[in-house]
């Protein structure tokens, strides 16, 4: 009937002799129990939410992720400008370049 530490995501649990040291504790917000009580959780029982080491590396390999993901989207999005830019260049060069031979052969 002791205090158990339950991971957030997974069904790792320790008991208080069993807890490792280096693991922080999180505060139970609805936005977190949400998810748990919907996988069975009982948040009126004795528990210490914490995230396991496993879970904390996939969190950050999928924060990773997505922040790689958005830098490729912002890189293809500056790029896609700069090609934008540079035809619109060209064709006002092109045009000019048009306006001075009809005024050279109007001369």
């Amino acid at each position: 009937g002791g205090m158990l530490f339950r991971c957030t995501d997974c069904p790792t649990a320790y008991c208080f002799d069993c807890w490792p040291q280096g693991l922080a504790r999180v505060d139970p917000t609805p936005q977190l129990l949400e998810p748990m009580i919907s996988r069975g959780f009982d948040p009126s029982k004795n528990a210490t939410l914490f995230v396991c080491g496993d879970c904390a590396d996939e969190k950050e390999t999928a924060k990773r992720r997505l922040e790689e993901e958005e830098r490729r989207r912002a890189e293809a999005r500056l790029e896609k400008e700069r090609q934008r830019r540079e035809a619109v260049e060209k064709a006002r060069t092109r045009d000019e370049e048009r306006e001075r031979k009809r005024a050279d052969e109007a001369q």
